[in-house]
């Protein structure tokens, strides 16, 4: 699914659910290195809305958000941020703090 600045937040509330969305760009090692490894998180976490959105075209939502690196992973209630994910770019460790986020209260902006 596409997510861009005007559709962003109407796209992730008409799925619902959980949903991580990864900000990258394409000049950004890591970036692209996440980008790969979506398809195995997304089997590690079946059921989990998973999305990869390009930073210049999601600007404000960054701005919102307060991101200032990328990539930048947020891990979202339907359309309300609920925690930034920070681990290692591996799948279990990405899995292992998106489950942990998932479980605890969200994170104050």
């Amino acid at each position: 699914m596409s997510l861009n600045d005007p559709n962003f937040y109407l796209r992730l509330a008409a799925q619902g659910g959980w949903s991580v969305v990864v900000f990258g760009s394409p000049g950004c090692g890591a970036c692209r290195r996440l980008k790969a490894l979506l398809p195995a998180l997304g089997e590690a976490l079946p059921g989990l809305h998973l999305h990869y959105a390009e930073a210049e075209q999601n600007m404000g939502v960054l701005a919102d958000l307060e991101v200032f690196h990328l990539p930048a992973i947020q891990l979202y209630a339907g359309a309300e941020a609920h925690a930034a994910i920070s681990a290692e770019l591996n799948v279990n460790a990405l899995a292992d703090a998106i489950l942990r986020a998932k479980s605890s209260p969200p994170t104050a902006l």
